[in-house]
């Protein structure tokens, strides 16, 4: 991560160098290889104009494995920065690719992706069928850890959908599975879902220790947006255990790495620390009763 931090600008100019000299090839194993960092840094307008060359540059090579991963790395991007009708289109468009080419892993990703462009619409019901479809077929092809992310999104769509004990049962299964695989990203959402089940059942000792777990993970894979959130639910979690200048800590922290992304998430939790200054005002900080939403 610090290497890409140092050296990305550079890449990206590398880049549209390949692109400019039609070295397709090269350009598009750049496009690649950026992804990851372009996604968790927040570089999400760069990841979507890399996306799209990388869509132009499959098609001229008439690569279409190439080219579903160029519209999943679209998608991405739209996704997180909230142009729904856009992902969709992609993510459509990705999943039909992988179907011709009988790719059932590639599928698999299609609606796991599905699944987090349903929950930001707020059909949380839909996306936990996306989620259910994807886990079907990673056990076709015996992909555990293909299943145990599916899983991990199953319990999280029960979690948004307030069925708290089938949540904890699903994602802890998920962790289970986790332990045989290297899997950082993984680790890290599935704690974090993990600790949102405990937190809305009450259970908050045990939400604090999994969130921790899920914020540490994050931290180290350098995914500031993820980071972002976790650190919103462990401020809910501090104020409801009546530690306002925890919780406040927290949101602060979350709210500087959103306000850098310019990200809409940013203003529940700016909500959350007036309410938080309200409250030390009239000298009852911390016993706002949790709504659970955000």
């Amino acid at each position: 991560m610090a290497w890409f931090t140092a050296e990305h600008t550079v890449l990206l100019a590398v880049f549209d160098a390949a692109v400019a000299a039609r070295l397709d090839t090269a350009a598009l194993h750049l496009a690649q290889v950026t992804y990851t960092f372009l996604d968790r840094r927040g570089h999400w307008p760069a990841l979507a104009k890399v996306q799209n060359q990388a869509l132009a540059l499959a098609r001229r090579l008439a690569d279409p494995i190439a080219e579903a991963v160029a519209h999943r790395g679209i998608a991405r991007a739209d996704t997180r920065v909230g142009r729904h009708a856009e992902a969709d289109e992609h993510l459509t468009a990705a999943l039909e690719l992988h179907r011709k080419l009988g790719d059932a892993a590639g599928q698999g990703i299609c609606h796991l992706n599905l699944s987090l462009l349903r929950e930001r619409q707020a059909r949380y019901r839909e996306a936990l069928e996306q989620a259910r479809a994807a886990y079907e077929l990673y056990v076709t092809v015996d992909d555990g850890l293909g299943q145990a992310k599916a899983l991990n999104v199953i319990g999280w769509q029960h979690a948004l959908l307030g069925e708290y004990p089938q949540a904890l049962a699903g994602c802890l299964r998920a962790l289970t599975l986790l332990q045989d695989f290297d899997d950082p990203p993984g680790e890290a959402s599935t704690w974090h879902s993990v600790g949102y089940a405990h937190h809305h059942l009450g259970e908050y000792d045990d939400a604090l220790r999994c969130y921790g777990k899920a914020l540490e993970l994050f931290r180290d894979l350098g995914d500031q947006h993820l980071e972002a959130l976790v650190l919103g639910d462990l401020g809910d979690v501090q104020r409801l255990l009546g530690d306002a200048v925890a919780a406040a800590g927290s949101w602060r922290l979350a709210l500087d790495i959103l306000d850098r992304l310019q990200h809409p998430d940013a203003e529940p939790i700016r909500a959350g620390l007036a309410g938080l200054a309200g409250l030390a005002t009239a000298g009852t900080a911390g016993t706002v009763p949790h709504d659970g939403q955000r």
